[in-house]
């Protein structure tokens, strides 16, 4: 699905696709052609409990649940032989391939890291499901 801003009619084109709910642990990718920086808010409740994100075969825009940075193994991310990560390099403009080494069984050339709010593209061979469970109360945060 792709949705552009037109800026002289200051609104989202196609109507109907502006209104989509995005939904925590879904990911999108937002193309600024300008130089200048924008600022994207996001409004909601932080979900708690146990937190399910579905991670499809095949590649997928994803993020953490739990608004949380760290490395994918600090997040809980159930990396599997054969996975492969994508995080964006605001700096560099270019993205980092992180690949799950199915002998050495780490990340490789390096662990991904990926900041609150940021999605990243996953691939994945086999489905899987991102667990976590979360409470604000004490912010206790777990993987299991």
């Amino acid at each position: 699905m792709s949705v552009r801003w037109d800026a002289t009619l200051r609104q989202w084109f196609p109507p109907e696709l502006a209104g989509e709910e995005l939904l925590p642990g879904e990911g999108f990718f937002f193309y600024n052609p300008n130089a200048s920086s924008l600022t994207l808010t996001f409004v909601g409740e932080v979900p708690q409990g146990l937190l399910t994100n579905v991670l499809p075969s095949g590649l997928s825009i994803r993020s953490s649940i739990v608004p949380q940075a760290g490395s994918l193994q600090q997040l809980g991310f159930p990396a599997e032989p054969g996975d492969a990560v994508y995080t964006f390099n605001g700096t560099t403009q270019r993205y980092t391939s992180h690949f799950f080494d199915p002998f050495e069984l780490r990340w490789m050339p390096e662990e991904p890291r990926v900041e609150v709010g940021h999605a990243f593209f996953v691939y994945k061979e086999q489905p899987n499901e991102w667990v976590r469970e979360f409470s604000i109360i004490g912010a206790q945060i777990s993987a299991p």
